[in-house]
């Protein structure tokens, strides 16, 4: 395959000097992209069914772990993870990273077929621009890979620009935190409170999903180094690091599960999947000193990028329905009422809103 050949080799020597793929054995490169693709759907699918356990009816009062949808779409979740994780064996990552923006696409079907939400060209509109912002911002990003031991690690983390790091991000986390209270609370209500609240969610869960990225790395790298014989396993900082990549996948979860079980898939997955891209992309050029290695066309190319990817977020805003399709504003009949002081003797049978539905109407 002489274009594919061509095309990968650009991808991987754009950005170092020697290839970090054997190119002589194209199969394991198609092998890699097809493990990519079936990744993003096995975790969009995921995504989807503890959307669909949450909002049952039955589970109104059921822990997550208690309900058998949930727990398989967690399963999928961490199956597709590890099938991604093995994927980057196999292909460059110039080539595969973008391709996790796929699950914007095959969430516009399960949406439609597990959930029953309908889609607009709104929709369609903002999947591509998302689509396109997330392979541009990655594609253009530093794709150099090294070993690092425990000493290396750390050594990064007292790097100056670590200290900036270490403020925005809790400072967004933070924002997003505080649209989902300020709107809970009733500060910022209709149709601009709901869209707020749903970002705040999903922003807050995709933000913390790129920090568990970073420490996922971290950790990764520490095994490696435990294999090559070292004693990483015998300090304490590998234990942090440990757990705080548990700490970020446990507030990814929570408030990922959260923004799913009030808000659409089209909406929620979308947002989600956009800052957990953008946020692990970023967190990887600053911890690991990449940013400073791209150049002025890579560094323009990278913003271009996240600004295409957020326009498509301002798109899916603009569309024209409920934020949760859940919503139905139904009603319920009330007949033979007997004439009392609140009611009149000549309402012996009329309708009245469901309350608690009507109570999170847009």
């Amino acid at each position: 395959m002489p274009l594919l050949r061509r095309v990968l080799e650009a991808g991987v020597n754009g950005w170092s000097d020697e290839p970090t793929l054997n190119l002589e054995t194209d199969f394991y490169v198609a092998v890699g992209v097809v493990m990519a693709g079936a990744a993003s759907f096995i975790t969009c699918l995921g995504l989807n069914l503890q959307k669909l356990s949450l909002c049952a009816p039955e589970n109104a009062n059921k822990a997550p772990f208690a309900q058998p949808k949930w727990v398989a779409g967690l399963v999928c979740l961490v199956v597709g993870s590890i099938v991604d994780f093995m994927s980057f064996g196999l292909a460059p990552q110039s080539l595969l990273a973008p391709l996790a923006a796929l699950s914007l696409v095959w969430n516009l079907g399960m949406a439609s077929y597990l959930h029953g939400e309908s889609y607009s060209k709104y929709d369609l509109y903002a999947t591509f621009l998302i689509f396109l912002g997330t392979g541009v911002s990655i594609s253009y990003a530093s794709h150099e890979e090294k070993d690092y031991a425990l000493s290396e690690l750390m050594e990064l983390w007292r790097q100056p620009r670590m200290a900036v790091y270490g403020v925005l991000v809790p400072l967004v986390l933070l924002f997003h935190w505080g649209l989902v209270r300020a709107t809970t609370r009733g500060m910022i209500v209709g149709r601009r409170g709901k869209i707020l609240q749903m970002v705040g969610y999903a922003g807050f869960a995709g933000t913390i999903g790129g920090q568990s990225l970073l420490f996922a790395k971290s950790a990764m790298e520490l095994i490696k180094d435990a294999f090559r014989g070292s004693d990483a396993f015998w300090h304490i900082q590998t234990y942090i690091i440990i757990g705080l990549m548990a700490g970020c996948l446990l507030m990814q979860i929570t408030f990922l599960n959260d923004g799913l079980k009030n808000f659409d898939s089209l909406y929620v997955i979308p947002v989600y999947e956009s800052y957990w891209i953008i946020a692990g992309v970023l967190g990887g050029l600053v911890y690991f000193g990449e940013m400073e290695a791209l150049d002025s066309q890579q560094r323009h190319m990278f913003l271009l990028g996240i600004a295409i990817t957020f326009t498509g977020l301002f798109v899916l805003t603009r569309k024209d329905s409920s934020l949760n399709s859940n919503d139905k504003g139904e009603y319920i009949e009330v007949t033979n009422i007997e004439p009392n002081e609140e009611t009149s003797s000549s309402s012996t049978r009329q309708r009245r809103p469901n309350l608690e539905k009507s109570s999170s109407r847009d």
